[in-house]
């Protein structure tokens, strides 16, 4: 299959998600916590992602891409996309929640990127509004547009000690806090005195947050989480999350990435495949991440950063453990949340080095403002990264030794998910 053809057989998967009717769910990955890493808002969002990548490199397919954003932006508002957030007392969209509202925002971003104007809005954004519903289908009050949710965004960064907002209470992730500083450098600034708010958050990441080479505990890169109302940052990182956090920081702060990237280059292992990112098979049963996951997060890294070698060693692998599927037009990767994994890899596949900004219309990179904040300064030229040499265990601790990775047992139960060529039973959400 050439690269266009791949692209394209991509873009029919991810459109077929997209365009069903909205009370359907054929394909997606049916989690068992919705407000786990697997849930549907995650699914949801990447594929529109990629789906705008796509959109620059297919743009005979643009007006239909763009169509299909607005149907995932109301896909996000389905209940099954944030009923978990339906006991807690707060608002889904305007305090804490950034799990939800950030990845929301930022595909408001994409589609107002792919759709800046038409006729009938005498030259302004075509409009859209996301509005939530419940459990009945019914319309709720919950309901924005990007310019109000990005405000919303601001004052909440502005309103908090570190400049994060939390995914939960008093629980501040970087992962999906970098979806909230896309949302706020999107193109013209928010007019809202607390517009300097993710400036704040990003000072803060790097202070307490980014975790000093050569430490010996956390042996990662980005603390997992800080406890706001504690003012404690967990000593826990994850590969998984750091791989997220540089992929998805890199549009607002590429100098930052460009000098954390190389700690994520050491992490991964080579197996006779390719290269990837391991997870330990207690994160896949809990539906926290598995290595098709990780190996996704750091292939977009690696896309991002023109960093060619390590990419095409990550996608080897992924072709050869991911259990790849073609067919009726479609491509994907039959690895559990099908649509997540699929997603990445093709916004990876659709993007050159520096593209995430022009997906989301990403403008804060003046050396005065979002650039400023980096460390290491700058995207100038870089020399590439060496891939990792295999070790004479390529597995290590948690990552996958040899026949694939390991299935977890919601692969096992073909009942729960449609593998999305058309031809498998559907899960229903």
């Amino acid at each position: 299959m050439t690269t266009a053809q791949l692209r394209a057989a991509r873009a029919h998967y991810l459109l077929g998600l997209a365009e069903q009717p909205a009370d359907q769910w054929h394909g997606f990955y049916r989690a068992r916590r919705e407000s786990g890493n697997y849930g549907y808002r995650f699914q949801v969002a990447f594929t529109a992602y990629a789906l705008a990548a796509i959109a620059r490199r297919i743009p005979d397919e643009r007006p239909r891409i763009t169509r299909a954003l607005r149907l995932l932006i109301e896909r996000m508002g389905d209940f099954r996309s944030w009923g978990y957030w339906a006991g807690w007392p707060s608002s889904p969209l305007h305090r804490e929640n950034v799990q939800y509202s950030g990845h929301l925002a930022c595909m408001l971003a994409a589609y107002q990127a792919l759709d800046p104007a038409d006729e009938s809005s005498e030259g302004g954004a075509t409009p859209v509004r996301a509005t939530l519903r419940d459990a009945e289908g019914r319309l709720t009050s919950h309901s924005t547009d990007f310019d109000s949710l990005r405000a919303s965004l601001a004052r909440q960064m502005g309103a908090s000690r570190s400049g994060g907002i939390a995914c939960e209470s008093g629980c501040i992730f970087p992962t999906c806090n970098d979806h909230a500083l896309i949302a706020l450098a999107a193109g013209d600034p928010p007019k809202v005195p607390e517009a300097s708010g993710g400036d704040r958050w990003l000072a803060f990441l790097q202070r307490r947050l980014v975790v000093p080479a050569g430490t010996w505990w956390p042996r990662g890169i980005i603390r997992l989480v800080y406890m706001e109302p504690h003012d404690l940052a967990i000593p826990v990182s994850l590969a998984f999350t750091d791989a997220w956090t540089l992929a998805f920081l890199s549009p607002v702060a590429p100098g930052l990435v460009r000098e954390l990237a190389p700690r994520l280059w050491r992490q991964l292992r080579r197996d006779r495949h390719g290269l990837f990112l391991g997870a330990p098979p207690l994160f896949d049963r809990l539906e926290i991440a598995n290595a098709a996951l990780a190996t996704g997060f750091a292939y977009v890294l690696a896309r991002e950063l023109g960093e060619i070698t390590i990419a095409e060693g990550l996608h080897r692998w992924a072709d050869a453990r991911l259990r790849p599927l073609a067919g009726n037009g479609v491509a994907l990767y039959n690895m559990a949340p099908q649509p997540y994994v699929t997603a990445l890899f093709a916004l990876g596949e659709a993007i050159e080095a520096g593209e995430l900004r022009a997906i989301f219309d990403v403008r804060g990179t003046d050396p005065q403002g979002w650039a400023g904040m980096v460390v290491g300064g700058g995207n100038g030229p870089h020399p590439p990264t060496a891939v990792p040499e295999p070790g004479p265990n390529t597995g290590g601790r948690g990552e996958v030794r040899g026949r694939g990775p390991t299935p977890s047992p919601s692969d096992q139960r073909k009942s729960r998910r449609d593998i999305g060529t058309g031809s498998g039973t559907a899960a229903r959400g």
